[in-house]
């Protein structure tokens, strides 16, 4: 009987678990994607252009890049955190606020991503799978799912992009056939 009641506790405190306690990211996967930030002399492509997502000091959710992040890390957070991942876990899983403002004029500047209302009541209600169904198909081969974005908004495309990023999926956009796709992190950088 005591083993139920331990169950059905830990149940409810996962279940009850402020987004801020969620794991979006895993420390082996941090680990991959420093150690690729530190390949010289050009990380590969595969870490350099995806975006990443992050919290604010105003709360805000901000896109930014892994350079932008590397940066801001040797920059302010090296005293903080010992290892670029130790800053890259707290950071991806939303567990600090960044300030942007004394952010280094080399880096790509972090653009606020303004969450759809639509699109955040059907990640709630349907997680990743029902925004998969509801605005993606997959390209089988490349293990990419890719937006159908004929009359999708830029804040749409953001807010897609936010919720595929906290489900472990990179965004890579296609300048020349003006498509953005998402490929699981897992299959990209292990």
């Amino acid at each position: 009987m005591n083993r139920v009641i331990i169950i059905i506790c830990l149940f409810f405190t996962q279940c009850n678990t402020h987004r801020n306690g969620w794991v979006y990211y895993n420390m082996p996967e941090l680990k991959r994607i420093a150690q690729l930030m530190n390949v010289d002399p050009i990380p590969p492509a595969v870490i350099t252009f995806p975006r990443a997502y992050v919290r604010e000091i105003s709360d805000s959710i901000f896109s930014t890049d892994f350079y932008t992040l590397k940066n801001m890390y040797d920059i302010f957070y090296k005293k903080t955190y010992s290892h670029f991942y130790d800053f890259l876990f707290d950071a991806l899983n939303q567990r600090i606020k960044i300030d942007f403002k004394n952010i280094n004029t080399a880096s790509r500047m972090p653009e606020s991503v303004n969450l759809d209302s639509k699109i955040s009541s059907i990640f709630e209600s349907k997680g990743i799978n029902g925004l998969i169904k509801e605005y993606c198909y997959p390209e089988e081969k490349s293990h990419f799912y890719k937006i159908k974005i004929a009359d999708l908004t830029a804040n749409e495309i953001a807010s897609l992009s936010y919720f595929f990023f906290i489900n472990q999926y990179f965004r890579y956009d296609n300048d020349v056939k003006q498509s953005v796709c998402f490929k699981k992190v897992g299959l990209l950088i292990f």
